[in-house]
């Protein structure tokens, strides 16, 4: 079942290629579930926000790292979901999805489809570890996936998920998997 992401806003990116901190902090923000037990909560909160720019996603993970990670994988589209890492499912108006997954190391595996085929998402990855936390910025060009780029109007689906090897419960938003995106969220570009 889709769900409506809370309003999306269009932002104009800094000198870094990212959004200023102030055009995060006024993003809604969903927070991820635990698919394990009766409360629902993870072991390690995690929250996402999504913000639209010139024909870019930019997605936002948040969430708290209690203890070192667990970061094997180095190399471009290892099997990265055995590490602490988020994973974003990207559902284009013309079809088909796109998986991308970060680790803690700033290791990249994009695929398209469930088959997982080599996918170049030309993602850019902005990381940092303030106190407890390790928060993950994500620059996903959009005409990668769609050839209109986005357009005001069109929706786009996104699944949310993280992986947590040292809690055994990462969890997602909505409790989706990250290849289920007839669960997406479904977000409006402005």
């Amino acid at each position: 079942k889709r769900r409506t992401f809370p309003a999306v806003s269009m932002v104009v990116a800094d000198g870094s290629g990212f959004p200023a901190d102030g055009q995060w902090a006024q993003a809604p923000e969903l927070q991820m579930v635990s698919g394990l037990g009766p409360t629902n909560a993870l072991a390690e909160a995690t929250s996402v926000k999504v913000l639209a720019g010139d024909d870019v996603w930019y997605v936002r993970f948040d969430g708290e790292l209690k203890g070192e990670p667990v970061a094997n994988v180095t190399k471009r589209d290892g099997d990265i979901w055995f590490d602490d890492a988020f994973e974003v499912s990207l559902s284009p108006p013309s079809g088909g999805y796109y998986h991308v997954i970060v680790n803690t190391k700033g290791a990249i595996y994009d695929s398209e489809g469930a088959a997982g085929t080599h996918f170049d998402a030309g993602v850019e990855t902005r990381m940092t570890r303030p106190d407890g936390r390790w928060v993950v910025d994500l620059k996903v060009p959009a005409k990668r996936m769609h050839a209109a780029g986005l357009v005001p109007g069109e929706t786009w689906g996104f699944v949310f998920c993280r992986d947590n090897p040292r809690t055994g419960d990462g969890g997602a938003v909505d409790g989706a998997n990250a290849h289920d995106v007839t669960c997406a969220r479904v977000i409006t570009v402005p």
